[in-house]
Formats: structure tokens, sequence, C-alpha cells
């Protein structure tokens, strides 16, 4: 794994989980910016940051490839974006080596379509989970037992749902688990009512953020390679970014939504 020298002994007050180099920053930058002002200690844990071997990708991971810029070290490019955006919001990061959905491969690539990336989880992923999750669990307590942030799954990522699925068996073993809504997917409510489910009841919390939304706005942007790709310009992600969080709560200002079941909130 690769860590910021600050991981090293360090306790910290919050814990995020970030499937990919950009999810936690796009679902909850203002939240962390919040926090770090507040003088807490704040860690972004990416779990999918490892470097591929660039010679053999597949088509999809090469078209890909080509609409993020196409830079020769793709992986190496976005955990720089992601570290300048973390430290932008005054947060540490830990990237841990586990490779991106579309660069798994057994005896051929796990998913080699956008639609595979948010269908069925492949059978070969199965053990992920139980790889990530001890793993975690060594972080987290080094890290202090932190309140841990992961997503909901909102998009049905194959990558968000093994980070999710990561986060509910800490959940279970006694972690106190927070769910947040993965951006930009979290924009159809639709599938925000399939990641919260029908057979679990949920509590949301909104946490104000009208004070550090442009804080967050500009550390997204400091993911240049993924713009065009999630967004297609700059200004459309700011005033997208600014319309959900102003819409969750129009008489609060901008926001940000969390979750937790409703259990656990007793």
């Amino acid at each position: 794994m690769i860590r910021c020298k600050k991981m090293a002994g360090s306790s910290y007050h919050c814990l995020y989980l970030s499937p990919h180099l950009d999810d936690v920053v796009l679902s909850c930058g203002g939240l962390i910016r919040k926090q770090t002002l507040a003088g807490e200690r704040v860690l972004v844990v990416t779990l999918f940051a490892g470097i591929p071997s660039y010679e053999h990708l597949s088509p999809f991971a090469r078209f890909l490839h080509l609409t993020w810029g196409n830079p020769p070290d793709l992986v190496g490019l976005r955990r720089l974006e992601d570290q300048a955006a973390i430290r932008s919001l005054e947060g540490d990061f830990l990237h841990l080596e586990f490779l991106d959905a579309i660069y798994r491969q057994d005896e051929g690539f796990l998913y080699e379509s956008e639609r595979a990336l948010f269908g069925p989880l492949h059978p070969k992923d199965e053990p992920l989970k139980r790889e990530l999750l001890p793993l975690l669990e060594r972080v987290a307590e080094r890290s202090g037992t932190p309140p841990i942030y992961a997503p909901l799954a909102v998009g049905h990522h194959v990558d968000h749902r093994i980070a999710r699925r990561a986060a509910d068996s800490l959940r279970r073993r006694g972690y106190p688990v927070t769910n947040y809504e993965d951006f930009p997917y979290v924009e159809r409510e639709e599938a925000l009512l399939l990641a919260l489910g029908a057979r679990e009841e949920w509590s949301p919390t909104l946490e104000g953020i009208a004070d550090t939304i442009e804080e967050k706005v500009e550390a997204i942007a400091l993911y240049a390679s993924q713009i065009f790709y999630l967004f297609r310009r700059k200004e459309t992600m700011e005033r997208r970014v600014r319309a959900y969080a102003s819409g969750l709560a129009p008489e609060r200002g901008a926001c940000e939504r969390y979750w937790k079941p409703a259990q656990a909130m007793i």
C-alpha cells in the first residue's frame, strides 16, 4: 500500500472509504473540509488504487484511458490528483493496491464493458470482500477506531458494492459506520432508492456545507483527468455539484446527506 507519512502511528477523528480515486471528494468534500476546519484529522482510504499492467489492458479499459487523456501512467496521475484534492481539504490519504474493476482479470477480463461494471458481481470478485475486511480493520485500529464513512453504492458500480459490503461487515463487527451518497450517481433518485432497498429502514442526516461548498468544488476540479468523462465540462461539474447540494434542503443552503440503518440509530 501507499500512504502519506502522517498515517504511521496516527489517530484520526474520521475515516472515509473511497472505492476510486475521486469518489469521497465528489461525495463528501464539503463535510471533510468542515471537519478539518474544526480541527479534526481525516483519513481518506482509496481501495482500488493499484497500478495495472498498461501493456495488457482490455479494449474497454483502453477506450476509458483515451477519454481520460491517455497519459502513460494514468493511475499514477490519478493518485497525484487525489493527493492534491485531499490535501486541499487538509485531509490525509492512503492508497491501497487493489486494482480497479476495469483492470481485474483471471483467465480473461472480468468487466469488459460499462454495462458489465454496473451488472452482477463477477464470481472471481467474491473473495475481494474477505481480503479487504482484515486490512480495513487494521487501518481502523491503527487510526484509533474513528467513525467510518463508506459508500451507499448508489449507481450499482461493482467496486462501490464491494466497498459497501466490506463496510457492512465492519458495522456488524461493531465499528461505527455511516453511508454517504455516491455523487454523481445520486442525482438519479431511483438509483438512491435502489441502493437503500426495501428491506431495511434508513435514517438520513443532513450536514450543512454552505461554508465549504466552494472548497469542495475546487477540490473536485483537481481531478482533471475525470472531468470530461463525468461532466464533459468543468462548468457543468460546478453547476451540478451546487445544484444537488442546494436542492437537498433549500431552506438550509448547501448540504450533503448521510445515511445509517435505523436500527443503528437506537
